[in-house]
């Protein structure tokens, strides 16, 4: 065993019990209580490591924060890091099943889906040293589950200044990293039309239930699945009562693309076939509202997969890149230009977002390893 596997092993005490005092803390999207105080352990964290901490409030001076942590070194290359803070899981979810270790796997609210990230760049960080990397910057976001409101722009304007942004979203089953993940959207339509009664007076309405039907047929197929985007429509409202002919519609689609000009042409069909009307005197509204734009397949990426898989191959291990539907902040950190790399934290064991969240313990060292040493061959 090499010298720096054998740090890393030595850092799995701490790294322990610092992984279950953070799962205990209920971090809900939105929960102030939790967030800042998890953001307190970990801006001491970053101060004895020597990082200078600035703060973004997501709502105002009192509410939740981003964390932003920057070091200085004497490298020759600029490194962002990144990981959420936010979870799922509302107000006593760790109450009802706290941080708990069971055979290889650690179980817990946010256990995979961020902490296991978190504790991660702290710990790969403390092994590094100034000498790695010419300025090395920490982001830890407060609202990542729900799209990074407050905490996309700092990302982008961070992501700027770096050579190279790596995520600490969980590995995936079978200790992969993420080399893409696909861009999101969601479709809105709207229909307007006119009440009547349905059995006395039908045709003295306008139903917008048809047009609003009619509608999501034709756009069944705005998807192109070879080019691996999907417009799936999930959610349709019309009317209140059996005996009134409705005068609105509502339907909502979720759309998921891994071209960038995927999104534009999605945008343009929309508009068009939406121009057609089934009921002329109806009013029909389309609109893309845009999520998180796509992180694609590109050279860059896949050099750096190459360069963590070469270093993982060193203790016996194989480490692939995958493309994924998700998404994460690495599709608004894929905009800066900067290297992109993604899914750097030890791997989940089960279904994130879910009581089976779990994350594999066996890997914890093996990623830890890794960090240190790509970054310093990025870096140094």
């Amino acid at each position: 065993m090499n010298e720096l596997l054998q740090r890393c092993e030595a850092e799995l005490p701490e790294f322990m019990k610092f992984w279950e005092e953070i799962v205990n803390i209920d971090t809900g999207s939105g929960d102030t209580e939790g967030l800042r105080k998890l953001a307190g352990i970990l801006e001491e964290r970053l101060k004895q490591l020597g990082f200078s901490i600035t703060r973004y409030p997501a709502k105002g001076p009192d509410s939740e924060y981003n964390i932003v942590a920057t070091r200085e070194g004497t490298g020759k290359k600029s490194v962002l890091l990144m990981a959420h803070m936010d979870t799922v899981f509302p107000r006593g979810t760790v109450a009802e099943r706290p941080f708990t270790i069971k055979g290889d796997f650690a179980h817990g609210p946010g256990v995979s889906d961020c902490k296991a990230g978190i504790v991660t760049i702290l710990h790969a960080l403390k092994l590094i040293g100034p000498d790695g990397y010419k300025r090395a910057t920490v982001i830890f976001n407060c609202d990542e589950e729900i799209t990074s409101p407050s905490s996309k722009d700092i990302v982008i304007s961070e992501g700027k200044k770096h050579d190279y942004i790596l995520s600490y979203e969980p590995g995936g089953p079978g200790d992969t990293l993420a080399i893409a993940r696909k861009g999101n959207a969601k479709i809105k339509i709207s229909t307007q039309g006119k009440n009547s009664h349905a059995g006395t007076d039908p045709d003295a309405g306008i139903n917008a239930m048809l047009e609003l039907v009619w509608q999501v047929n034709r756009l069944r197929d705005l998807g192109d699945r070879e080019k691996q985007t999907t417009a799936t429509f999930t959610k349709i409202n019309s009317g209140e009562r059996v005996n009134v002919v409705p005068d609105k519609g509502e339907a909502w689609a979720d759309v998921r693309a891994s071209l960038p000009e995927e999104m534009d042409r999605l945008e343009k069909d929309l508009k068009r076939i939406t121009s057609e009307q089934l009921l002329p005197d109806a009013k029909v509204e389309a609109e893309l509202i845009r999520g998180r734009p796509p992180f694609p397949k590109n050279p860059v990426t896949d050099d750096l997969a190459a360069k963590a898989a070469a270093i993982y191959a060193e203790f016996g291990k194989e480490l692939k890149g995958v493309a994924v539907g998700g998404v994460g902040d690495i599709n608004f950190a894929y905009t800066t230009g900067a290297a992109c790399l993604c899914r750097l934290a030890p791997p989940s064991g089960g279904p994130n977002h879910s009581p089976e969240e779990k994350n594999y313990i066996p890997a914890v060292a093996p990623r830890m390893y890794l960090s240190v040493k790509l970054i310093r061959e990025l870096c140094a």
